[in-house]
């Protein structure tokens, strides 16, 4: 499995709103707008001139995720950064509807469960791009590493779904405070290493890629995985 920074692929980092009027993103790229409960990606061949245009149509949005796409394909190539976008909402729908979370996606496009084939051991690039994507708007966020690993896929649709779910809206206060405080940490650790509240994603999104490519690799080999990544996958 080839690690996407090698490509060279992209730089990911989050930031509050507030900063935005400060630091345009130059070039094409992903991104989220985040609030509360409710998350919107988007994609676009100038982050710099989207990012407030979105922003303004959306009218949410107080922590924003970029990542800048550096490949030149996805600069003169919109249908290339649609195809990844749509597996990113994907993806990141599977994550959040499959754990019950209370988040949910704001966009009218694409909020489905990603296709079967990414429960595999061995599925396509942009599959593991989509759900490190995923995984790190979560970090960025400041939600729990439990959500960050694929639900088993047999329970997608399981009659308990509804019961699980009111359980998790029943923690949310408790878990919306705590990765409130943790986005206000990073922010306030960027803001002291760069002068600006710039925090940069792109260890975050190297390591989780790498984790699942490890869990992916031991199912492969007949090994039973360990940790979030490897629970819900399919020799």
């Amino acid at each position: 499995m080839p690690d996407p920074f090698l490509n060279p692929f992209l730089h990911a980092y989050c930031m509050p709103r507030c900063h935005l009027r400060d630091y345009r993103p130059p070039g094409p790229g992903l991104y989220a707008l985040c609030a509360d409960k409710r998350i919107y990606i988007g994609e676009t061949g100038n982050l710099a001139d989207r990012l407030l245009g979105s922003l303004r149509e959306r009218k949410f949005g107080e922590t924003i995720v970029c990542f800048s796409l550096r490949s030149p394909e996805f600069l003169s190539m919109r249908a290339r950064r649609a195809g990844l976008e749509a597996d990113c909402i994907s993806a990141l729908h599977t994550l959040l509807w499959g754990h019950r979370t209370p988040l949910s996606l704001a966009n009218g496009q694409y909020v489905e469960i990603l296709d079967a084939t990414a429960w595999r051991a061995k599925c396509a690039p942009d599959l593991l791009f989509a759900l490190a994507f995923a995984r790190t708007i979560l970090f960025a966020l400041g939600m729990p590493p439990a959500w960050y690993g694929l639900p088993y896929y047999a329970m997608l649709y399981a009659d308990t779904a509804h019961s699980v779910r009111a359980q998790d809206l029943h923690c949310w206060p408790s878990i919306r405070d705590v990765a409130r405080r943790a986005r206000e940490r990073r922010f306030k650790r960027g803001a002291k290493s760069s002068g600006v509240p710039l925090y940069s994603l792109n260890t975050v999104f190297c390591q989780l890629w790498r984790e699942d490519a490890k869990a992916r690799l031991a199912c492969m080999t007949g090994k039973r995985p360990s940790g979030h990544f490897g629970a819900g996958l399919i020799p």
